[in-house]
């Protein structure tokens, strides 16, 4: 199963790749499964995969998994005030309470949100080195020191950009649980400011 594959970590998900090709397959099978079985459970997990196309990279050939897996923007209109517990979910507003205020779900689609899960895990793991005077980048053959702080906040974009379409996507399938009633995930992921390297 590939839905994302080595080329596709450029641009806003850049990942030098000259030193650990190998290392970075590893974790885009390793985070892929790890997150699909979050957002889905293992059993719509199962189903989702088993629709996958043959070819790499992989899309949905269904309805169902077509609209979690690519990009939507949802306008909900959403109650605040008492709060009631949602299997697979966590929590969502009670219908009868009495104000309405607008939320918006936005998922850059499945995609986008995996390349965000891997590219975060593997430049924690791959690209800094713990040094004596702190957390050092990898640029050619040297190290620069970078500050805790910044390698937390460029690590926190790319998470919380994933994050959000994680959630959104949980949210659709909450929604319309009708179309996929062995829906089973987490239901929602806590953004991120500091990774506490």
């Amino acid at each position: 199963m590939a839905i994302t594959v080595r080329d596709d970590y450029k641009g806003f998900f850049k990942i030098f790749q000259d030193v650990n090709k190998d290392a970075l397959e590893e974790y885009i099978t390793r985070y892929e499964q790890s997150y699909l079985i979050r957002l889905l459970g293992c059993d719509l997990y199962e189903e989702f995969i088993a629709d996958l196309t043959p070819d790499s990279p992989q899309t949905p050939q269904t309805q169902r998994f077509i609209d979690i897996f690519d990009p939507f923007c949802d306008d909900e209109r959403t109650s605040i005030g008492n709060y009631v517990r949602v299997e697979g979910y966590s929590i969502f507003p009670d219908d009868d309470c009495c104000f309405d205020c607008p939320r918006r779900y936005m998922s850059r689609g499945i995609p986008d949100m995996l390349k965000g899960f891997v590219r975060w895990h593997f430049l924690r793991d791959q690209s800094t080195k713990n040094t004596q005077v702190g957390f050092s980048t990898h640029n050619s053959d040297t190290f620069t020191t970078v500050s805790d702080s910044v390698l937390s906040d460029r690590l926190a974009t790319v998470w919380n950009e994933a994050v959000e379409s994680f959630n959104a996507i949980s949210y659709r399938i909450c929604d319309n649980l009708g179309d996929y009633p062995d829906y089973k995930g987490d239901g929602f992921i806590l953004p991120q400011t500091n990774y506490g390297f």
